[in-house]
């Protein structure tokens, strides 16, 4: 599920910002800027009702801007498209929040999503009931 969540993450930064490109969890040696770098900050997991699990995950996405001398302006205007446009369907994003610290931008936040228990199919055992019920 954090794959696919990561998955639609990248996808939803692309269909924003086309031509930047998104990086996951590090940024490799001589990366091209503009760029977007996905990374989860926090995990917890925890028991939900009928054996399902209850997931919470933290995200960071950094922007690191390619326009020298506007740095603080480029990463300023992304912050705010990302806080106003950035949406998944499949997931409820909670509190979304944008800073740009040292020229990079951060883009906080957290989704919360629940998973179903593993079911097993063993299905009850017919007992048999003795009715000899003596009478006086």
């Amino acid at each position: 599920m954090g794959k696919e969540l990561k998955d639609a993450i990248s996808a939803k930064l692309t269909e924003l910002f086309p031509g930047v490109t998104v990086y996951d969890e590090d940024l490799p040696d001589g990366y091209q800027k503009p760029a977007f770098l996905v990374t989860t900050t926090n995990a917890v997991k925890g028991r939900g009702l009928g054996g399902r699990k209850n997931y919470s995950l933290s995200f960071d996405v950094s922007y690191y801007s390619n326009l020298t001398g506007q740095t603080n302006n480029d990463c300023y205007q992304k912050g705010i498209a990302l806080l106003e446009s950035f949406h998944l369907l499949e997931y409820r994003l909670k509190g979304k929040k944008s800073a740009t610290a040292q020229g990079v931008l951060h883009f906080t936040f957290e989704t919360q999503f629940t998973v179903a228990g593993e079911t097993s199919d063993t299905k009850m055992e017919q007992k048999e009931l003795s009715t000899n019920i003596k009478e006086d």
